[in-house]
């Protein structure tokens, strides 16, 4: 029997059913006779192998199957590598890249080495290699093998956390320390310590320097203290100096001026009233030409 003569050949099996069939170089089972047919059975040709809908290989090699389960060593050979769908495979690397809507190309590569990266390809430029940074393309991304992450444009999300800080919309805290976005930035420190563009730094408490406290509407040590600086006081040495803004007083328990002459005042209690432009001196002024005792008001 001369099979490649055209000649049809039936196999059937002990029952008499028909088992496969030859025909013009093509073996097949059932009514799967071409390569894309989707009956049971199977179809050998020189154009390739197929077994029911789910599995075929055609002359070039390519492979369609519904499911595939491969173990061992999956060797890639050939110009360029191979492809997996639209991703390029060669021996180091797993590419693949599309060009967008405003024309450019992109790509993103992952490398057995361990990094991972995606690029931005100059205008008019379409992937290839070698290519130059910065000249052929951008680098968007990239994660390094040693832990390295850059991002050209980084946006977190609306909220989760980034390290052990909390992100909230366009707010960052850890802890007391919050970090305000938006049309009004601000630093926060617990509820005492806030920093703005319009007030600078606002303290309810804490230190200026070492030398200086801070506390609601005070600020000070235990020489020169400043209160509630609306219309408060400031006061020198424990009041033995102290301007009231109430009262628009400056009050002093001495007053010592020396030079050549000189004016001392001992009272208790020095007054300059803006209110009615008066002085009023209880004590002694020691005057070059003399003493000055008792009760005196200036009247301006």
């Amino acid at each position: 029997m001369t099979l490649d003569s055209g000649a049809t050949c039936t196999g059937v099996d002990a029952q008499g059913n028909k088992v496969y069939s030859y025909n013009h170089g093509k073996i097949f089972s059932g009514n799967h006779n071409s390569l894309s047919s989707t009956s049971a059975g199977f179809y050998l040709s020189k154009d390739g192998l197929s077994i029911g809908s789910k599995f075929s290989v055609d002359d070039d090699g390519i492979l369609n199957a519904t499911n595939v389960n491969l173990s061992g060593v999956i060797n890639v050979s050939g110009t360029g590598g191979s492809k997996i769908g639209n991703w390029m495979v060669n021996e180091d690397n797993l590419y693949g890249s599309h060009r967008a809507s405003n024309n450019l190309w992109y790509d993103i590569t992952i490398g057995s080495n361990g990094n991972l990266f995606a690029r931005q390809w100059a205008s008019g430029v379409t992937p290839h290699v070698p290519a130059t940074e910065d000249v052929d393309y951008t680098t968007l991304w990239s994660i390094n093998s040693d832990g390295t992450v850059n991002f050209k444009n980084l946006t977190a999300n609306v909220a989760g956390l980034l390290g052990g800080w909390t992100i909230d919309g366009n707010k960052l805290y850890s802890g007391t320390l919050k970090l305000n976005g938006g049309s009004s930035p601000s630093i926060e420190v617990g509820s005492d310590v806030t920093l703005t563009p319009a007030d600078g730094i606002v303290a309810n408490k804490g230190k200026f320097g070492n030398a200086f406290d801070i506390s609601t509407n005070s600020f000070g040590n235990a020489n020169v203290s400043m209160a509630n600086l609306n219309s408060g006081t400031i006061q020198l040495n424990n009041s033995t100096i102290k301007l009231t803004g109430s009262t628009g007083e400056i009050i002093c328990k001495k007053i010592t001026i020396p030079s050549g002459g000189s004016i001392q005042i001992d009272s208790k209690d020095v007054a300059l009233k803006g209110t009615t432009y008066s002085i009023t001196m209880s004590g002694t002024a020691d005057l070059q030409t003399g003493a000055w005792s008792g009760s005196t008001t200036l009247t301006l």
